[in-house]
Order: structure tokens, then C-alpha cells, then sequence
């Protein structure tokens, strides 16, 4: 299994980029959804699973799990109960918190084994500054959305 994940405290943009990522994913690679969960999100709920799937140019079906809240230990289970009934997935592409009991739950929960499976986690952090925090945050985004959408085109996910 291949793993991306977004880590972070609270409120540091991990639902934002996963969100702009799962868009790129559909508009950009020609995903389409197969199965969801609050999808797509709304204002008010701004949390969501979704299983794309396309094939790649070989014929090869390649099915994403991405899951944007691991805000608790239930949620996690939630989000291995959708994981369970939506295999097989070749990605997981999901936040997790950057420290505590939930980020290690997570990994549990999702059977993440560090020995066969390839991890990368995106570090998120808060953009504080000031009257020009929305230009810094702009860039910030564009930043991450470039380095994540890099990552993905190449090994090992090959997207």
C-alpha cells in the first residue's frame, strides 16, 4: 500500500489541500468517484471519503482512498470501515494529526506497516501574518498543491 498523508495540528490547511488534490485528481488524471462518504462536501461539513478510480495507460485499474478528517478514534474507525468496504485501494491519501494518541491510533486502526508500505507525509503548519496572510496563504497552497501534485506523477505512485 502507498501512503500520502497530510500531517498537522489543527486548522493548518490538511482538509484544504486534500480537497484541492482529490479536484486535480478528477479534473487533471481523469479519476472518477465510485464510492463516498459526504461527497461532495458542504460548508457547513467540509469533511469527506471518496474511492476514485481510473485505469492507467497500461489497463491497469489504480483505486485512491482519500480521507480528509482523523480528528478522533472514531473517526479513524470510520475511516477504516469505509477503507474495508471499498478494497481493494492501491493508495490511501488521508490527514493525520502530527502529534498525540490519534496520530498513532491512526496508523494502527489502518494497519500501516512501515516495513512493506510506502509513507510520505506532507508537514502542514499555520500561515500567520497579518493584513498580507492571504497572499502568503495563496502561496503557501500553491506551493503544497505543486509539490504534492509532483510527487504523485512520479514513483512510486505513477499517476
Amino acid at each position: 500500500m502507498k501512503y500520502l498523508l497530510f500531517g498537522g495540528a489543527p486548522e493548518t490547511g490538511k482538509t484544504g489541500a486534500i480537497t484541492r488534490l482529490e479536484l486535480w485528481l478528477i479534473t487533471t488524471k481523469r479519476f472518477t468517484v465510485k464510492a463516498n462518504w459526504n461527497y461532495p462536501p458542504s460548508a457547513t461539513h467540509r469533511d469527506f471519503r471518496v474511492i476514485l478510480e481510473r485505469f492507467d495507460d497500461n489497463g491497469n485499474l489504480i483505486r485512491i482512498y482519500i480521507n480528509s478528517a482523523t480528528d478522533t478514534k472514531q473517526i479513524i474507525q470510520d475511516c477504516k470501515d469505509f477503507h474495508d468496504a471499498n478494497l481493494p485501494v492501491d493508495i490511501t491519501i488521508s490527514s493525520i494529526r502530527d502529534v498525540f494518541d490519534v496520530r498513532q491510533h491512526f496508523f494502527t486502526v489502518m494497519e500501516v506497516d512501515n516495513t512493506k508500505d510506502y509513507i510520505l507525509e506532507v508537514p502542514l503548519g499555520k500561515v500567520r501574518r497579518g493584513t498580507h496572510r492571504r497572499l502568503c496563504l495563496n502561496w503557501y497552497e500553491k506551493k503544497i498543491d505543486n509539490l504534492v501534485s509532483t510527487v504523485l506523477e512520479n514513483n512510486p505512485f505513477s499517476l
